[in-house]
């Protein structure tokens, strides 16, 4: 995502650095030459571009008035001794346990240590460090400070993150109704990503925006908020959009107006523009494209809808307008899997994949996203079918996107987030829904001039994994103790892990869900895992495309004339060759 904004202008007194809040550091101690010192060694230290601004309690009872009234403090140094020989840590209780702020970084700083002994201390508060102030040299000082940002910063991106995907996933089934007006689209998102702006405290707050759109009838603004909905009647910037739009080299823009474009096709091409977001966090600018591109999916799905719509006027049947409406959810799973181009740009792995839901909405989930250096595939499966089931596999899908674009690369952090995620969602939906899921994190490892190899992190519970090996030889990974059915429980930090597997040039990885071993024939007799391992093995030497088809079409033999009453989804991965990579 692409932002085009105006050069600014160099101001000999003002810099871009000095119009970013500062870091907000408390000093509580009842010494004022403490505060002094503090003082002098904060002047002029910077952290990510930001200056420190220092904020004096002589007591606890002066520290928590201000904590109250500051909400985006990063950093506490607080005394032990003050006004009584505990207020320091009742201070420190206070933080954590009455205000609920996990995010603050609390060192305790005391000159007293006999009083408050540093293990007793750090096994029964919650603070992050703790000195003696007679080991506090500018020096040591400046490294505890910027230590103690670094973890603060970190966190508030993770939060930030975390927030971001809850909220775009809560508006999830407001923004994928089929029926969906384009203006109320419109209005949907920009809210949602005012809101997303506004996440992190470390901004200017944000609340002025627009969403315009350019076609042959002129540029049209399609929704707007705050200042900048007097637009039309500024003539100056009407002609500054229309010449963007144009793609007029000359043309600029007032350099507090941010442009992000989020869609363009042969009709349209559309922009979000806000007011003031010149220092917004990459976090944040991720989790505005994110809801940028959900915007733009939903209009095609408002647009499939309006042709279904005029189809449904000559429905007569309930049962047939029913189906009708399915298959709008069903084209929605089908336009966010991963297209045969992007499968194909991928280098090292040759890739083919199936999906076929039964006569309802599916309810499997697959996917493959390459994102920088990583490449990662997923496969998984809801209980039941139908619209939810088919919703859930879309909240999954976004979630999985977000958490890949804020770069969380801890895979049991990455799944655990996921779970908590569609786990609330469940919730509020008052489902009885979960899913099995796993993924496979695939990185090319560096290889000979005649070999390519790579590796694959294993996590989350679902079928086994089945890697065919060169001559055939068949392996069955059981995944039951990689992870836990996710949006069942809350928590499944402790159910999950990780196993590593290594490619040579040619393996074979097959995945799969249980609506193919499943399968059921005339006689009820199921297909079964054995009699897949089978047909990889027989055709482990041909492409991703081929042992694809030869599975599908063995699989179809075996149900032969019977109904089919589960999804059947199918991930085929080859480990391609040198011969083949250099192709």
């Amino acid at each position: 995502m692409k932002l085009i904004k105006k050069k600014k202008k160099t101001d000999g007194n003002v810099t871009e650095k000095s119009k970013l809040s500062p870091w907000k550091v408390l000093v509580v101690d009842d010494e004022p030459d403490i505060h002094t010192v503090t003082r002098m060694a904060f002047e002029g230290v910077e952290f990510e571009g930001k200056s420190l601004q220092t904020l004096h309690a002589m007591s606890s009872v002066e520290a928590q008035e201000i904590l109250k009234k500051e909400a985006d403090i990063a950093l506490a140094l607080i005394d032990i001794v003050m006004e009584t020989d505990d207020a320091g840590l009742k201070l420190v209780d206070f933080i954590r346990n009455e205000m609920n702020n996990s995010l603050i970084r609390l060192i305790i700083r005391t000159g007293q240590p006999g009083a408050a002994p540093e293990k007793e201390v750090v096994e029964r508060y919650d603070i992050n460090d703790y000195k003696d102030k007679t080991e506090l040299t500018n020096k040591k000082l400046y490294t505890t400070i910027r230590l103690a940002l670094k973890s603060y910063s970190d966190l508030n991106t993770l939060n930030t993150s975390n927030q971001g995907l809850q909220s775009i996933l809560e508006i999830a089934k407001d923004l994928y109704q089929p029926q969906q007006l384009d203006n109320h689209i419109y209005d949907l998102v920009l809210s949602q990503i005012i809101d997303l702006c506004n996440l992190s405290s470390s901004n200017s707050f944000i609340n002025s925006g627009m969403i315009v759109t350019s076609s042959e009838e002129g540029v049209k603004v399609q929704t707007r908020i705050g200042k900048i909905a007097a637009l039309n009647k500024n003539t100056d910037m009407q002609t500054c959009l229309e010449g963007i739009f144009k793609k007029n080299g000359n043309t600029s823009i007032p350099s507090n107006m941010t442009l992000i474009p989020f869609e363009k096709n042969e009709e349209r091409t559309s922009f979000i523009c806000l007011e003031n977001a010149q220092y917004l966090s990459q976090v944040e600018l991720n989790l505005i494209h994110i809801m940028a591109n959900e915007c733009a999916i939903a209009r095609q799905l408002a647009a499939a809808n309006k042709k279904i719509v005029t189809l449904n006027e000559y429905l007569k049947a309930d049962n047939v307008r029913m189906r009708a409406e399915l298959d709008v959810t069903r084209q929605l799973q089908q336009m966010v899997l991963p297209t045969e181009t992007e499968l194909k740009n991928i280098a090292d792995l040759d890739i083919a994949a199936f999906m076929e839901p039964a006569e309802e909405v599916g309810g499997d989930y697959y996917d493959v996203l390459q994102y920088d250096d990583r490449i990662l595939c997923g496969i998984g499966g809801v209980t039941g079918h139908g619209l939810e089931s088919g919703v859930l596999t879309l909240m999954v899908q976004t979630a999985v996107r977000c958490l890949l674009e804020s770069g969380i690369q801890d895979a049991t952090q990455f799944l655990n987030i996921l779970n908590r995620t569609i786990y609330k969602n469940v919730q509020r939906m008052n489902i009885d829904k979960n899913l099995t899921l796993s993924f496979l994190d695939y990185q090319t490892l560096p290889s000979s001039q005649t070999e390519v190899k790579g590796v694959l992190q294993l996590t989350g519970q679902h079928e086994e994994i089945l890697i065919a090996r060169h001559g055939g030889k068949v392996e069955r990974i059981d995944t039951l103790d990689l992870g836990f059915p996710v949006g069942w429980v809350a928590d499944i930090t402790n159910f999950v892990s990780q196993r590593k597997v290594q490619l040579q040039s040619g393996d074979v990885v097959v995945l799969y869900t249980d609506g193919i071993t499943e399968a059921f024939n005339a006689d009820k007799i199921q297909y079964g895992i054995e009699r897949l391992c089978e047909v990889i093995s027989h055709h482990w030497q041909c492409s991703a495309e081929e042992i694809k088809k030869a599975i599908i079409t063995d699989v179809q033999k075996h149900i032969g004339e019977q109904k089919v009453f589960d999804d059947i989804t199918l991930l085929v991965i080859k480990q391609k060759n040198i011969a083949s990579n250099k192709q």
